[in-house]
């Protein structure tokens, strides 16, 4: 089957969509990706992908990559392939910092991905004219939109289906509510941006033939708050699967490697574990050590742990909190663990690590920490981390609201209190301190056992599979 896939983030930027793609092209879909240059979380286009430097090394003759990275003058866009998935990737403007600068970087995929978008339905319906529908590289079958946010990203998808004027059906598989998730940066919910980005999300879900969604509680959000009356299906995303391998080698499971893992990507792995191990961590911060690993961003509140964390040291604890990960409100959280003077001995900044360098992580913390702000949007998601650190196998204390506190308390994983409640925080933090061996190992079975029950790689493309081949 012939895939169109539309996304404003894709490899080599860390987010799930690349191993459902990589895994469909290994089960032999024809699969092409509609991107936008790789800038996420940092902001700044990634290294050798620089639009303007692009060209200068494509004129030099110089070969770009060895993903073929090309430039393709019939869509104004570089292609290349990655584990047999076909990438077109758009000029984008990156996010930068700043609330007007992300805000240039929504609009800038709108524009460019509608302009490749319009130039891929021109070169379709010339090859329909030539009499060559069937060999047409865009002789899609499906569309499907991974959206995370914005849910403009969508709106490529819709001006190809529109342009070839063939009802081609457009599947959203939703990560992120619209307009729900533009209060979270300070936007009311009576201002005209909100009430415009209302009518807008509307109008995009509504082109969706089905509306795939990550959290339950979503469908709750679509029928109740946005009137629209879809078919739903629940397709709750897996965990990467190199956090499934150390609890395979504790307890012999054979779960199935991913498609795309090659042997240098294991050994790699094994390597920085090996690293990780002996230097991340010093011996002197073996107490009781939490880790929070993801984007520092607005959203996830990462103020709230700082603030637990003092409140834990003042009250003659002595865990060590690890901090994962880079994102816009980095600096903030740097600045905000000055004003309340933790050092190095209690809170430990590593910055952005690669997706695969995060099982070391993982395997020196006792429990992860999930936090997000307190807000309608927020207490619909299921936090991105979650079935990561599920499928790892350790418990989880939290301070957050809705589909993610029902995850934990359900799946009795650990400790649960409300978002941005800091003090809750610190109050279950001191629960877990004060655990025995046994009991943070009951909590850490119950995590993984939930895992396996309920969001394993295996049962998601099996639905995947279904949903793809249903109609």
């Amino acid at each position: 089957m012939k895939l169109l896939v539309v996304c404003q983030y894709f490899y080599p930027e860390q987010f799930q969509i690349n191993d459902v793609c990589f895994n469909l092209a290994g089960k032999g879909h024809e699969v092409t990706v509609l991107t936008g240059l790789p800038n996420y979380p940092q902001g700044e286009i990634h290294i050798g992908y620089n639009w303007e430097e692009l060209e200068k090394i494509e004129q030099s003759g110089i070969k770009l990559r060895s993903t073929g990275l090309h430039y393709d003058s019939n869509l104004n866009a570089y292609v290349e392939n990655i584990h047999g998935v076909k990438v077109i990737r758009v000029n984008l403007r990156p996010r930068l910092k700043g609330k007007k600068n992300l805000v240039k970087n929504y609009l800038s995929f709108i524009n460019e991905g509608n302009n490749v978008a319009s130039a891929m339905a021109q070169m379709y319906k010339n090859d329909l004219e030539k009499g060559c529908e069937d060999s047409s590289e865009y002789n899609f079958d499906k569309i499907i939109v991974f959206q995370y946010s914005p849910v403009t990203m969508a709106l490529p998808a819709i001006t190809f289906r529109n342009q070839i004027e063939i009802n081609i059906p457009i599947y959203i598989y939703c990560f992120d509510l619209w307009p729900a998730s533009i209060v979270l940066f300070g936007v009311s919910k009576f201002s005209p941006i909100y009430l415009g980005m209302k009518l807008l999300s509307k109008h995009i879900y509504s082109q969706a033939e089905e509306i795939w969604i990550s959290s339950h509680n979503f469908e709750k959000y679509f029928t109740e708050k946005l009137k629209i009356s879809k078919t739903f299906h629940y397709l709750p995303i897996y965990a990467e699967q190199l956090f499934l391998r150390k609890k395979n080698k504790e307890k012999n499971l054979q779960e199935p490697k991913s498609e795309t893992e090659t042997v240098s990507e294991v050994e790699s792995v094994a390597n920085v574990e090996n690293e990780v191990s002996q230097s991340v961590i010093p011996e002197n911060h073996r107490e009781t050590n939490f880790l929070f690993a993801g984007n520092v961003e607005e959203i996830q509140s990462v103020e709230t742990i700082l603030n637990a964390c003092s409140l834990v040291l003042k009250k003659g604890y002595n865990p060590v909190f690890h901090i994962v990960g880079d994102g816009s409100s980095y600096n903030k959280i740097i600045d905000l663990a000055a004003s309340l003077e933790l050092t190095n001995k209690n809170l430990i900044f590593y910055g952005a690590h690669q997706l695969r360098e995060l099982p070391s992580f993982y395997d020196l913390t006792d429990a992860f920490l999930v936090t997000l702000k307190k807000d309608e949007f927020t207490s619909y998601t299921l936090h991105e981390q979650v079935q990561n650190y599920l499928a790892y196998g350790k418990p989880i204390v939290a301070a957050i609201d809705g589909e993610t506190s029902r995850v934990i308390t359900e799946a009795r994983c650990g400790f649960v209190g409300p978002s941005e409640n800091y003090e809750a925080l610190a109050r279950n933090i001191i629960r877990f301190i004060n655990l025995n061996p046994a009991e943070r190992e009951e909590y850490a079975d119950a995590s993984r056992e939930y895992y396996e029950e309920h969001f394993s790689q295996k049962s998601f493309f099996e639905n995947l599979d279904q949903l793809i081949n249903s109609n």
